[in-house]
């Protein structure tokens, strides 16, 4: 053992000596003998040589081949999808293949059966058949026939999936995110089964969310870390990391708020403009922290971690507050007429007193814990508010503001310091010298713009944005928002900020499940407003993926040198 241990580091320096000379001696060109050496091939070709000539191995070229690869600094890449034969046909589900370090590797199994929906038939094939006539038995062998025409209409579709993956991702690595909705453009050619249509841009946003899962399992990161790092790539501001215990006290203040309509503008209220909401946020702790149900070891690191199931919690608070609207409502005889189809309408008593009901429907619906963990947001829809020929704002019907009044009414409104947020509180020609005024009087007032409606303003901000921040309407895939986001937070970054608040409405609820992670990894969102219909199914999603971030770093390793690296804001 001894003559074979002396006798490997004589081969071993033999190796290293001939492999400078691989460099040295031959004569190569210049940029071919740097790009040797800024790559460390010589180095990494001589290390692998030397391992496979010392051990020996009865297979050195698979030995070969598995050193290199370690060798590899590049992310794992996308290779295949292949049809789960275990799985009926319509589900149209697939494994999906990685190559890992030279291997391949089967890490996840994703279903776009929801992408086909049935083609409702007609009611001309029912006003065909004549008056008390019988249907006629179908033909058993017809039946048969039409089921096979469509299991092979099926079979090519999954064939028709298998193919374009192939070739729109094939090879391309995992960290290549938001180019992920591009490379899906292919599936617009998808053969469709007869009496089937393939909805092509949920297809889209099915696929992209499923390879935004595999891509996080591929780079052992969760998706808020992936999230952040693709913002990072492309120069955009992200949030802090969230990668251990000792991020969550950074992450105390600023977890995104869950925000739902309370009372509405427009019908019998007072309140003029018919998309006018007084909204509720509640922050991750309304309803308790994850300190209530972790073990006694991490009951202290846990204090300024959200609960688990935190997102669907305060959706149904929320939903319940609303509900508790219309019973205030109801209980006077006087206000209740404001109760109209199960919706609460603005107080008689005008914006101010709709805002401190909201308040008292918080507390009725998760009690007086929560409103101390919750606050305000008014969509005030100023554009419906403003009355063309008489240059004035009405809110309240019959209380025609200027500009300086509207800015002194919004200021008693924030007196009490639970209102912290107005969407469109001027209208767009007057936004810049409103949100100024008001700015001065409340500086603690988040004021937002919605250029949505304005995709020229959406691109730039404003001379003068710098008063206010700007929406963002989260829409489609999560490759979608992140590369929107990507887009306008620099341009915005000067002004006063991008994403202060996202809307996600009850379509993007389904096709984005993502949504929560996608916000919380913007730099600086503050409320997250759920439009009218998000169902409890999609709060009990959307909060599965916002739970998956926060338990992993509660339950990082507490040493620093082996805790996941997560990028910085």
């Amino acid at each position: 053992c001894a003559s074979r241990s002396g006798s490997s580091r004589g081969i071993d320096a033999q190796l290293s000596a001939d492999g400078a000379a691989m460099i040295n001696d031959v004569l190569l060109p210049d940029e071919v003998r740097k790009y040797i050496r800024d790559h460390g091939i010589d180095v990494a070709i001589t290390s692998v040589l030397n391992g496979v000539i010392r051990d020996m191995p009865a297979d050195p070229m698979e030995r070969i081949v598995c050193e290199v690869a370690r060798h590899s600094a590049a992310p794992p890449s996308f290779l295949a999808l292949k049809r789960d034969p275990s799985s009926p046909p319509t589900d149209l589900k697939f494994d999906l293949f990685v190559a890992a370090r030279g291997q391949r590797v089967r890490l996840h199994s994703l279903a776009l059966g929801s992408c086909l929906v049935p083609v409702k038939e007609g009611a001309s094939c029912s006003a065909l058949k004549k008056s008390g006539e019988e249907e006629a038995e179908p033909d058993p062998a017809e039946v048969a026939l039409q089921r096979l025409r469509k299991i092979g209409e099926v079979t090519r579709l999954q064939s028709f999936v298998e193919d374009f993956f192939a070739r729109a991702f094939g090879h391309s690595f995992v960290d290549d995110f938001l180019g992920f909705r591009s490379r899906c453009a292919g599936l617009a050619d998808a053969p469709c089964p007869g009496g089937f249509t393939f909805e092509v841009c949920r297809a889209t946003a099915t696929l992209t969310e499923e390879l935004l899962v595999a891509a996080t399992l591929a780079t052992s990161t969760t998706r808020l870390e992936y999230l952040q790092q693709q913002l990072s790539k492309r120069g955009a501001r992200c949030s802090p990391a969230l990668s251990g215990p000792s991020d969550f006290a950074t992450w105390r203040a600023r977890w995104p708020r869950i925000a739902m309509p309370v009372f509405h503008g427009g019908g019998p209220s007072v309140l003029r403009p018919p998309a006018l909401r007084c909204c509720a946020a509640l922050s991750p702790f309304a309803l308790g922290s994850a300190a209530e149900a972790s073990p006694a070891a991490f009951r202290e690191l846990a204090i300024n971690c959200p609960a688990m199931g935190w997102v669907a919690s305060a959706g149904a608070a929320l939903q319940r507050a609303a509900g508790e609207a219309v019973k205030i409502l109801q209980a006077d005889k006087a206000s209740a007429a404001l109760a109209v189809d199960g919706i609460a309408y603005g107080h008689a008593g005008g914006l101010l007193k709709t805002l401190e009901l909201t308040q008292e429907a918080v507390k009725r619906a998760a009690g007086e814990a929560a409103v101390h963990e919750s606050c305000g947001v008014l969509l005030a829809a100023a554009e419906q508010a403003w009355v063309e020929g008489e240059d004035v704002y009405e809110l309240e019907t019959g209380k025609k503001l200027s500009l300086e009044q509207l800015v002194d009414f919004y200021s008693v409104l924030a007196q009490s310091g639970w209102l912290r947020m107005i969407v469109r509180p001027f209208r767009e020609v007057d936004m810049s010298a409103g949100c100024e005024l008001l700015r001065a009087r409340r500086p603690e007032l988040w004021l937002v713009a919605d250029p949505e409606e304005d995709e020229a303003n959406a691109r730039s901000a404003p001379e003068g944005a710098a008063a206010y921040s700007r929406g963002l309407h989260l829409s489609g895939s999560a490759a979608e928002a992140i590369d929107r986001y990507a887009e306008l937070e620099p341009r915005w970054r000067e002004a006063g900020g991008c994403a202060v608040c996202t809307f996600l409405d009850t379509e993007a609820a389904s096709t984005l499940p993502s949504a929560l992670d996608v916000a919380a990894s913007f730099g600086q969102t503050e409320v997250v407003l759920l439009g009218p219909g998000v169902t409890a199914g999609q709060l009990a999603t959307l909060a599965a993926r916002a739970d998956e971030a926060p338990l992993r770093a509660l339950f990082a390793p507490r040493d620093p040198s082996v805790a996941a690296e997560a990028p910085s804001a």
